[in-house]
């Protein structure tokens, strides 16, 4: 069963962390984080994932501990402070079920029925999340070459 969301926000001067399977990032684009890689998918009902950098102190490769080994080296991890989300119109709000990984939030204003009642209206916060987090690499998959 689901804990109940915390109904508070995370502060500003926080970071939080999201996972970017490597088909969604091309470092030789001026944006390299693809859009696709911060649209709300069906799942996120109440927003796209991020997790509490602080939960993961020394370890930002730690938000991958549910995912496959196998598959753990698809994904690039990236960054993003609180403050410039809000200055976006983006929050971002604590909400950890049981079954979550530590610091799982999620930034309410990007969940899919939002998204699907207007693409449109969303489309340029989605677009800038994605030109954050791609400024703030903090674990790289391995070389494939």
């Amino acid at each position: 069963m689901d804990a109940p969301p915390d109904a508070g926000t995370v502060p500003p001067d926080e970071y939080v962390l999201r996972r970017v399977h490597k088909s969604h990032f091309d470092p030789t684009l001026p944006v390299p984080v693809q859009k696709v890689a911060t649209r709300p998918t069906v799942s996120d009902t109440t927003g796209v994932s991020v997790y509490r950098e602080a939960c993961y102190a020394g370890n930002p490769a730690g938000i991958l501990a549910d995912i496959d080994d196998a598959k753990k080296g698809n994904y690039y991890v990236c960054r993003v402070r609180v403050a410039d989300l809000d200055a976006l119109g983006l929050t971002v709000r604590p909400e950890q079920a049981v079954d979550d990984l530590p610091g799982h939030c999620v930034i309410p204003e990007l969940s899919r029925p939002a998204y699907d009642a207007d693409k449109a209206a969303l489309s340029d916060k989605i677009l800038a999340l994605a030109d954050l987090l791609g400024r703030d690499v903090v674990h790289s998959p391995p070389s494939t070459a």
